[in-house]
């Protein structure tokens, strides 16, 4: 005989679910006890499970994960064709998030100034494939005049050529062959 932690009433081991079924080892709580437990909301929800809709059929409901609103199953999309499995977001709001994408799709941030902007506001890095600059024209205007200007006020750089003979090439026996 073993006491549930929930109700307290003395019940035979049997009553009591296998907490491992390598040791043999009995939960706290009876099977009565896990029952309520489980259909209060503790694991599964069932506060909505059953509804009616409008037909007066018993249909399935389900929280959408984005919304927060209890729906019926059937509006939210299958995650495959082959199972039954349907997706935690409901059809309105995958509508609200592909709207959204399509606006942000049109428009590019540019990393100098931060600013969001449409297409045309940037140069074309590759016309094959169309990708844009990362700087807005302004921004790639303002930064080609000041690097101009930075590289006028740079004294000039002293290059030197060396003098004498230029090597040519290896001989066979390894030694470099210089020109005349």
């Amino acid at each position: 005989m073993k006491t549930c932690n929930k109700c307290q009433k003395e019940l035979p081991e049997s009553e009591f679910n296998l907490r491992s079924s390598l040791t043999g080892e009995r939960r706290g709580d009876c099977r009565d006890c896990c029952k309520d437990r489980n259909l209060t909301g503790h694991r599964v929800s069932m506060k909505k499970l059953l509804a009616h809709d409008a037909t007066g059929i018993t249909t399935k409901e389900k929280r959408c994960n984005r919304c927060g609103a209890w729906k019926p199953e059937t509006v939210f999309a299958l995650e495959h064709s082959f199972t039954e499995k349907r997706r935690n977001i409901c059809g309105s709001c995958v509508a609200n998030d592909r709207d959204k994408t399509r606006v942000q799709a049109r428009r590019f941030r540019c990393t100098c100034c931060k600013l969001l902007l449409p297409r045309s506001r940037f140069y074309t890095r590759d016309p094959a494939t169309g990708r844009p600059m990362s700087q807005c024209k302004r921004c790639q205007i303002e930064n080609g005049k000041a690097g101009r200007e930075a590289a006028k006020k740079r004294p000039p750089v002293a290059t030197t050529r060396p003098t004498g003979p230029r090597p040519i090439g290896i001989d066979g026996s390894g030694r470099i062959i210089y020109a005349t």
